[in-house]
């Protein structure tokens, strides 16, 4: 019997063309003022704020809790622009599992397991109407 089953976003759940890229490309530019550097970020199997921690460090940018919020708050603001800009779609088979799952005698929890931050995932799964 399974009683959790649980996903990742970004490739497993939807496809958003690289908008989550693109949106921390942006915030590194526009509020830390550095656009070298990133192509050495590897994003797969990684956690935004591990990422932003390794930017922070090529820069020599401070890892405070003040650095971090103002990068996720910019983050988030671009998140949302660039995915109402482009196209989210949701992978193939996922409603159809998702619907066998939940149409189950004894039906699983369905979670996230998943590197982003928690507004960042609600913001590209609301967009494939997946929250």
């Amino acid at each position: 019997m399974v009683r959790l089953v649980l996903f990742d976003i970004d490739g497993t759940l939807i496809r958003t063309g690289g908008a989550g890229v693109r949106a921390f490309a942006k915030v590194f530019t526009t509020e830390f003022g550095v656009a070298d550097g990133f192509e050495r970020l590897k994003f797969a199997g990684r956690t935004d704020v591990s990422l932003v921690r390794e930017f922070f460090s090529f820069h020599e940018i401070a890892p405070t809790p003040g650095n971090f919020a103002r990068f996720f708050e910019r983050y988030v603001f671009w998140l949302d622009h660039l995915l109402r800009e482009g196209k989210t779609e949701v992978c193939e088979g996922v409603l159809e599992f998702i619907r066998e799952l939940q149409a189950a005698p004894l039906p699983p929890l369905l979670g996230l397991l998943t590197g982003n931050i928690r507004l960042g995932a609600e913001i590209k799964l609301r967009r494939a109407g997946l929250w």
